[in-house]
């Protein structure tokens, strides 16, 4: 069944100090049905190689519906640094609650 919120627990240190290793996300998968993810904004996405889901903060926005994602922690951070920008469609939605 599908739900318009779903949980993602974080298991790297990538998202630190914001997320922790072991937080729970909440994510509003409807987030942007009616409007564009803005820079700032904590999103979960699909990696764009692997069958993984990464959790990244986006920094910038580029024509075409891509976007530079990055972790707060870049030392320990797998981001578009190394993979490149991301598309839009590959994102599921905004992080609306942490649960510590």
């Amino acid at each position: 069944m599908w739900l318009p919120l779903k949980r993602f627990k974080i298991i790297d240190r990538s998202m630190e100090p914001a997320l922790l290793e072991g937080d729970y996300v909440i994510v509003n998968r409807l987030a942007y049905l009616f409007r564009e993810p803005k820079i700032g904004e904590i999103i979960v996405f699909k990696h764009p190689t692997k069958r993984q889901f990464l959790v990244k903060r986006i920094v910038n926005k580029l024509k075409n519906g891509l976007y530079i994602v990055t972790g707060d922690n870049t030392e320990k951070s797998l981001d578009s640094r190394s993979f490149g920008p991301i598309r839009s469609n590959s994102i599921v939605g905004k992080v609306s609650v942490i649960v510590k």
